[in-house]
């Protein structure tokens, strides 16, 4: 069905305030609005104008039963949340894993050039953030012997 926009939101907000009002069971109720609104997508601009008119009803008490029901600026809201939680863990997922790398591979080195390094160095290195990390890797490459590593450790705590 296709509506106007005015006419499509006084439908929707009629519809919610119908359901809310026969106060379904709320798994009945969030089932036949998800069916609803699974025909009836808005727009984010359109969700906003129906959230405007649904905080104008006549009573609180029917607005929060509106509210109440699974509705698509509910539903909206955990997408966008999971979305954004998904592409933060991800981005914190691979700093991490590229952080892992570079220490490894800079004690790789490490172990090739002067044989095993102290424990202590060894943490210190592991704490370091990944810039520093980078940085350890470029400087390794002039040292002659671990008092180098150590007193750049010192240097760059």
């Amino acid at each position: 069905m296709r509506f106007r926009s005015g006419n499509r939101l006084r439908l929707i907000k009629d519809f919610a305030l119908t359901l809310a009002r026969m106060m379904p069971s709320k798994p009945v109720g969030d089932m036949v609005a998800a069916f609803f609104f699974a025909y009836q997508r808005l727009s984010p601009t359109e969700h906003l104008q129906l959230q405007q008119k649904i905080s104008k009803v006549e009573s609180t008490e029917m607005g929060d039963r509106v509210m109440e029901l699974t509705n698509p600026w509910i539903e909206a809201g955990k997408e966008q949340g999971r979305q954004e939680g998904l592409q933060e863990g991800r981005q914190e997922g691979l700093q991490e894993g590229r952080q892992q790398g570079e220490v490894e591979l800079v004690l790789r080195q490490l172990s090739r050039r002067f044989g095993a390094i102290s424990a202590s160095q060894e943490k210190s290195i592991r704490k370091l953030p990944l810039a520093t990390i980078e940085t350890l890797g470029e400087a390794l490459l002039e040292f002659s012997s671990t008092a180098d590593l150590a007193r750049w450790l010192r240097l760059h705590k």
